[in-house]
């Protein structure tokens, strides 16, 4: 808790300003047009953060680097804030890295109330089971969802309707008919989508190790 929260505050403190737009080129940086155009995206940038759930999700998300070495973040659109933030549990993900050993893949299981999956995904893509609860009105059941979020391997940049990842959803414990009718969502993303962050990292592995699992040997000694 003490490493959570003196990261939050030194890194993304929501006092002050930790973070500055600039651009490639730093001659272009200096032109009193581009300037006022970085601060008006900054200014703009740290309005939409504060009204989103993000400065809650960083100390948890800190915490999670710091006692585990791994932690995931998933950024979403939102209609009522412009984004919001998720942060998904240990244990219930697995990441993907690519050959340059950086995360590129992010695979999932979630429950999720029947009210949410219908709310979310909407009643004509819901499997025959989740339609036939919540026609009863079995609202509280929970179903088993997997999300997989992963780089389209035939992106074509050419084309605006080709996305770099590609997000699927679909029901995990049965019901359906098998196949693509499981399918709850299949979505794209021109940028990723998660920020995976490791503390440390040895060789190829794709997980990390954390000052938490070096103070754990000490204080069982």
């Amino acid at each position: 808790r003490t490493l959570a929260s003196g990261m939050h505050s030194g890194l993304t403190g929501p006092s002050r300003p930790w973070f500055r737009l600039t651009t490639p080129d730093p001659d272009l940086a200096e032109f009193p047009e581009a300037k006022a155009w970085l601060h008006h995206v900054e200014v703009s940038m740290r309005q939409v953060i504060a009204r989103s759930n993000l400065y809650n999700i960083f100390p948890q998300d800190y915490a999670d680097l710091g006692s585990f070495g791994t932690a995931c973040l998933w950024l979403d659109e939102d209609p009522h804030t412009v984004f919001r933030a998720y942060l998904f549990p240990i244990g219930s993900y697995q990441l993907g890295a690519a050959g340059n050993q950086q995360i590129d893949s992010v695979y999932r299981r979630v429950s999720m109330r029947v009210a949410g999956v219908v709310d979310t995904f909407g009643y004509e893509h819901c499997t025959r089971r989740v339609q036939d609860l919540y026609r009863n009105s079995q609202l509280d059941s929970w179903i088993l969802l997997a999300q997989c979020c992963e780089p389209n391997r035939t992106h074509d940049p050419q084309r605006p309707t080709s996305k770099a990842w590609i997000n699927t959803w679909f029901e995990l414990d049965g019901g359906g008919e098998g196949g693509a009718r499981n399918f709850l969502r299949q979505s794209g993303y021109n940028g990723r989508p998660f920020a995976a962050s490791r503390w440390n990292v040895a060789g190829e592995d794709t997980y990390g190790y954390s000052p938490g699992m070096d103070a754990l040997g000490d204080q069982r000694a």
